[in-house]
C-alpha cells in the first residue's frame, strides 16, 4: 500500500500572548497541582522558523516559548533547534528556563529506523550533553503532592540541584558516570 506524499513547510511562525485550554472529560485546572488532562496555558509566546514536516523526517527552530499555567508551572524561557530523521534525532541549542529550574545543552539519538527505536528503544546510541543545570526538587510537588509527606524528599527539596550531566553509548549499556551535582 502506498503512503500518501505530503510536505509541510513554515517558513516564520509567531504566536505572542495567546490563550491555550486542554479539557478532558471533567477535568478541571487546580493551581498548584498539575493534570495533563486539563490545561490551562497564558500568555503562550512561540516564535519558530524553518518547520518542516514530511514522510520520515520533522525539523523545527523554536526561538521562544513561553507560558504560565494554572498548576504553576512558569516556562520563561525555552530554545531549542529539533531534527528527527528515520535514523536519528537531535536536540541542540537547548535553553530552558521553568520556574526555578534551568537547563542548557544538547541530546542525540543515533538508530537504525525510527520504527525500530519506537519498537525496541534500548537498541539506539544516545549522546547527551548538559554543561548546566538547576533543578529546584520542590517543583515536582505539582506532578506528585504525597511527596511533601515524604520526610527525606522534603529535605532534599530545601536546597536547589545543580550540576552538569554526560552520557555516550547504547542505551541498553549507558552507564552515566555521575553527574557533577551539588545542593545534596
Amino acid at each position: 500500500r502506498d503512503r500518501p506524499q505530503w510536505q509541510v513547510e513554515v517558513d516564520k511562525i509567531s504566536l505572542i500572548d495567546n490563550r491555550l485550554r486542554y479539557i478532558s472529560g471533567d477535568a478541571q485546572p487546580v493551581e498548584g497541582i498539575f493534570d495533563p488532562n486539563a490545561l490551562n496555558l497564558r500568555q503562550l509566546t512561540l516564535q519558530a522558523h524553518d518547520l518542516a514536516l514530511e514522510p520520515g523526517s520533522a525539523e523545527a527552530h523554536v526561538e521562544k516559548l513561553q507560558f504560565r499555567e494554572t498548576s504553576g508551572m512558569d516556562l520563561k524561557k525555552a530554545n531549542f533547534d529539533f531534527i528527527v530523521t528515520e535514523e536519528f534525532m537531535k536536540l541542540s541549542n537547548l535553553q530552558l528556563q521553568l520556574n526555578g529550574n534551568q537547563l542548557r545543552g544538547e541530546a542525540g539519538i543515533d538508530y537504525a529506523s525510527l520504527a525500530e527505536f519506537l519498537e525496541q528503544p534500548e537498541g539506539a546510541q544516545v549522546n547527551i550533553d548538559i554543561p548546566q543545570f538547576n533543578v529546584d526538587l520542590a517543583d515536582l510537588y505539582r506532578f506528585q503532592p504525597d511527596l511533601k509527606q515524604n520526610e527525606y524528599f522534603a529535605s532534599l527539596a530545601k536546597k536547589p540541584l545543580s550540576g552538569s550531566l554526560s552520557a555516550e553509548g547504547k542505551i541498553s549499556e549507558t552507564a552515566a558516570p555521575p553527574p557533577g551535582v551539588s545542593g545534596l
